[in-house]
């Protein structure tokens, strides 16, 4: 279940019609990207979808369900035996939209509220994310007052076999930060990273430092 790369998968329409296209965009991201790397790639893909570009899974999907309902059966098997014993050709698989990382929805935009997604069966998506509307909610403040604060719902189904629990909930302490404070996705994760090696060297010297003094005080 490990990932060779960070991937997100996410649903455009063209327009907010019933009939429109509705294609589902990748954006693939690195150690280095920024907060502003991402929403660029983002948004160069969510304009070519909105232009009208058709993609190669789009084509697949239109095709495939053109077949006759035995034949779309087998196909459907003859993807999953394919995907249950990692064979799936690299072309197949990315043009099948069930590929990443993480899949997200954002169904917010359409004045919704989050609900929790199953996982599919096929493709190698571990977490999906929903996204809800914006509303004001009850807090309490530092006072003990009660606050309306400006929130949002996000509803996370998440494959349990890519994580045990230990390290699930360092992850969402991790993103809960982010989250809390944003200026902290000015930087990538390979600088907070380094940061974090630098800060630990220090302390590994601190330490080395104290023990030579301990030594030379027991001599």
């Amino acid at each position: 279940y490990d990932h060779n790369d960070i991937s997100i998968l996410y649903v455009v329409k063209n327009k907010l019609t019933d009939d429109a296209l509705e294609s589902i965009a990748e954006v693939k991201l690195s150690p280095e990207d920024t907060i502003d790397d991402i929403a660029e790639r983002m948004k160069k893909n969510t304009d070519s979808i909105k232009d009208g570009e058709q993609k190669t899974d789009d084509k697949l999907i239109q095709a495939v369900t053109k077949l006759p309902r035995s034949f779309l059966q087998f196909a459907l098997w003859i993807a999953r035996l394919m995907d249950f014993y990692g064979i799936m050709p690299r072309k197949l698989q990315d043009a099948i939209p069930l590929y990443s990382s993480i899949y997200i929805a954002h169904i917010g935009t359409l004045g919704a509220d989050a609900p929790f997604h199953h996982l599919y069966e096929l493709g190698s998506t571990s977490i999906f994310i929903t996204i809800g509307r914006t509303y004001d909610a009850p807090y309490k403040g530092q006072d003990g007052q009660v606050e309306w604060r400006k929130t949002l719902d996000l509803k996370i189904t998440i494959d349990e076999r890519i994580s045990d629990g230990f390290y699930l909930a360092k992850s969402l302490k991790v993103f809960s930060e982010y989250m809390e404070d944003p200026t902290l996705l000015d930087r990538s994760p390979a600088d907070h990273e380094a940061e974090h090696e630098k800060r630990l060297q220090e302390i590994e010297k601190r330490r080395q430092a104290r023990k030579e003094d301990r030594a030379s005080t027991e001599n």
